[in-house]
C-alpha cells in the first residue's frame, strides 16, 4: 500500500478535454467504420490497461476484494469453532458487519478523501486508502485472534470498514484518469 505514495499525482479528468474533441469527429465516422469495431475495441482495451494510475487503482481493488472474499468465506467457520458462536449468529455476523461496514466505509473513504483531497490535491485518492489499510489490517488480525465475543465484533466491524473505505476515492481516481469513452468499460 505505501509504494503508492512513490506515485506522481495524475492530474483530475486529464483525458477529458482532448476526449470531447474527439467524440463529435467520431461519431459521423462511426456510421460508415462498422468493421473497424473490434480494433477500435482492442486498442480502448489496451489504452486503458497502459494507464499505470488505472492499472494500479485496479490492482488494489482485487487485492482488497480478494482478502474480504477469503474473510467472508472462512470467518464463519471460525466463529463457530474458536469463538464457539452458533451457526446462525455467526452468519448474522459476518452479512450484518459486511453490510455496515460497506456503507459506513465508502462514505467514510469519500468524505476523508474529499477533505484531504482540498488540502493536498488528487494524490488523496490514493493515499486515503493506503493510510486506511494500516488500522484495517490490524482490526482484522485482530478479529481473527480475539475469542471474546464482544471485542470481537467489534474489530471486525471497525476493520471492514477501514477495508471499505478504499470504494470511493478509488472509484473516483479510475473515472478521472481514464478517456471519457472508456468510462463504462473501467467501471
Amino acid at each position: 500500500a505505501f509504494t503508492v505514495l512513490l506515485l506522481n499525482d495524475p492530474p483530475m479528468g486529464i483525458n477529458d478535454s482532448e476526449e470531447l474533441n474527439d467524440d463529435a469527429d467520431s461519431e459521423s465516422e462511426s456510421e460508415s467504420s462498422e468493421n473497424e469495431a473490434p480494433r477500435r475495441w482492442f486498442h480502448e482495451e489496451k489504452q486503458l490497461l497502459g494507464n499505470k494510475y488505472f492499472f494500479l487503482a485496479t490492482m488494489g481493488s482485487v487485492a482488497i476484494q480478494f482478502a474480504v472474499g477469503g474473510l467472508t468465506e472462512w470467518y464463519p467457520t471460525f466463529l463457530v469453532r474458536f469463538a464457539e458462536m452458533p451457526e446462525s449468529m455467526s452468519g448474522l455476523v459476518l452479512s450484518s458487519s459486511c453490510v455496515l461496514s460497506g456503507i459506513g466505509g465508502t462514505v467514510l473513504g469519500s468524505k476523508v478523501a474529499d477533505s484531504v483531497a482540498r488540502r493536498i490535491g488528487s494524490g488523496a485518492y490514493f493515499l486515503v486508502p493506503a493510510v486506511f489499510m494500516v488500522p484495517a489490517t490490524a482490526l482484522v488480525a485482530a478479529a481473527v485472534n480475539l475469542k471474546e465475543k464482544v471485542p470481537l465484533i467489534a474489530a471486525l466491524l471497525l476493520g471492514e470498514t477501514c477495508f471499505f473505505s478504499y470504494q470511493a476515492p478509488i472509484t473516483a481516481l479510475s473515472m478521472s484518469v481514464i478517456p471519457v469513452h472508456t468510462r463504462a468499460r473501467g467501471s
